[in-house]
């Protein structure tokens, strides 16, 4: 750190594991006093120095958050003035400015050019388009700083923001390593979650930390640690959320499913639900440009999830491709495939020839429409009555778990203050509406008796693969 303004922490090793990250996109998702934001300050700090004239942008989704704790939480850390006029300061030394912004105001950056940049309270945004248009503003050219201070605790990592290395794409040597960082508590299975915790297959650039708050409990008041005791047994399920950073926690605004997806996973039928080879396996598919599939099975009086597939972009033949290909390989009997009543419309017969039902029977499944539902609000209310009978493997149907968590009501953004929250009483379509809309379509299927295990007309893995094979239409 420069003199000029010189800030020194010494950090937990949690902590220290974060500030030190080598990778693209850190993400800290931790409990209440675990230190998040200073070590989001402290980054933004050292990239502010290491690369003069850099630019880069720390975002909090409402103005009032943002002004009246990210903008004071950084002039306590730092001594500097951030006016309100411009919300942006420039660094003293390097001239780096950092930016502040709420989230209304991201569709106005468009030709921004970032060198890095932050989300404070990542939990709070729905979903990851914030951080993803972000990510298509990070090119900012940088150069190293000749001055900056690589002595220290820290050197090894500070040496190497600042050592050139191959980029392969402009096969040259370059210097500035651009990120995007998130800082969060947990709030279930939510985007956060999902690339920094579960993490995505394949993706090496993302690099999540977590921390509960008694790994910081010797450096925190005795009274707040008494208060957070009292809290256990005064708000249990905030005190699993915000003190232990339990992902089966959450607090979705408005949301349907969440008490009892709650309730599920106390008494252990949210886990390991494993395929019966002794019954049939039914499907419940709710068609459209984004499908979701369900696996069900009726084992005793209660009904098992086994499996949830949801995908984009593919017709009714990618489906009797994936049936086909999970008969083989994980053995499935068929029973009913169990379909949305408007599945058996003429609308694709306009271009095949067949109704998506047609289709479907006609590769050999017992394909049955449900009823038409009488309203939407009846169905959600049989929804939460049936999942008393569900089990759901938290595996397999992991996405599906996902999308039942974040089902919610639309928010009217109008007549809703920072203070109280009003609702449509109409679900979100968000994207997370297609797996519970499904899901509603299992209860349904079920209390009309589509769930059953003396289905006659089942379709076993070899006629499947025959089938396709005399289709030649699967994917």
């Amino acid at each position: 750190m420069p003199v000029d303004n010189e800030i020194t922490f010494d950090l937990e090793q949690f902590q220290a594991d974060f500030y030190e990250s080598r990778f693209r996109y850190p993400g800290a998702v931790m409990g209440w006093g675990t230190g998040k934001t200073l070590l989001l300050i402290l980054r933004v700090i050292t990239q502010s120095e290491a690369y003069p004239d850099n630019l880069g942008l720390i975002v909090r989704k409402k103005f009032t958050d943002l002004r009246d704790s990210t903008i004071k939480d950084f002039e306590r850390y730092t001594g500097l003035h951030v006016p309100m006029s411009t919300k942006e300061i420039t660094w003293p030394g390097t001239n780096s400015v950092i930016m502040f912004r709420h989230g209304d105001e991201l569709t106005g950056l468009q030709n921004i050019n970032l060198g890095w940049y932050a989300i404070e309270q990542a939990e709070e945004f729905d979903s990851a388009d914030e951080f993803d248009m972000l990510r298509g503003r990070t090119r900012r050219e940088l150069t190293a700083n000749p001055n900056f201070d690589t002595s220290g605790q820290y050197h090894d990592f500070l040496e190497w923001l600042i050592t050139p290395y191959w980029d392969p794409e402009k096969d040259k040597m370059v210097v500035g390593r651009r990120i995007g960082m998130v800082i969060a508590n947990a709030n279930g299975h939510n985007w956060v979650w999902r690339r920094w915790i579960k993490g995505i297959i394949g993706n090496t650039e993302y690099d999540g930390h977590e921390a509960d708050t008694n790994a910081n409990r010797h450096n925190l008041p005795s009274d707040f640690i008494k208060d957070l005791a009292a809290m256990q047994s005064d708000n249990a399920a905030k005190y699993r959320r915000y003190v232990l950073n339990d992902h089966k926690e959450m607090d979705v605004k408005g949301a349907y499913y969440a008490a009892t997806l709650a309730e599920m996973y106390k008494a252990d039928r949210i886990g390991k639900v494993k395929h019966n080879i002794n019954y049939p396996v039914h499907v419940i598919l709710d068609f459209g440009y984004t499908s979701a599939l369900w696996f069900v099975q009726e084992v005793g009086c209660n009904v098992h999830a086994i499996r949830y597939y949801e995908e984009q972009g593919r017709g009714i033949e990618r489906w009797v491709g994936l049936l086909k290909e999970y008969a083989v390989e994980h053995k499935y009997r068929y029973g009913d495939i169990v379909v949305p009543c408007d599945m058996d419309s003429g609308c694709t017969k306009i271009i095949t020839g067949e109704s998506a039902l047609e289709t479907l029977r006609g590769f050999g499944y017992n394909a049955e429409p449900l009823a038409k539902e009488k309203s939407v609000d009846e169905g959600i209310v049989r929804t939460i009555k049936f999942m008393a009978i569900a089990h759901i493997d938290a595996e397999d149907c992991e996405q599906g778990i996902v999308c039942l968590e974040r089902y919610h009501q639309r928010l009217n953004a109008t007549m809703s203050t920072d203070e109280v929250d009003v609702f449509t009483g109409s679900p979100d379509k968000d994207g997370y509406d297609h797996g519970a809309d499904a899901w509603r379509y299992v209860s349904k299927a079920f209390y009309a008796g589509m769930i059953r295990n003396d289905s006659h007309n089942t379709v076993t893995a070899e006629q499947a693969a025959k089938w396709a094979v005399k289709y030649k239409r699967v994917g």
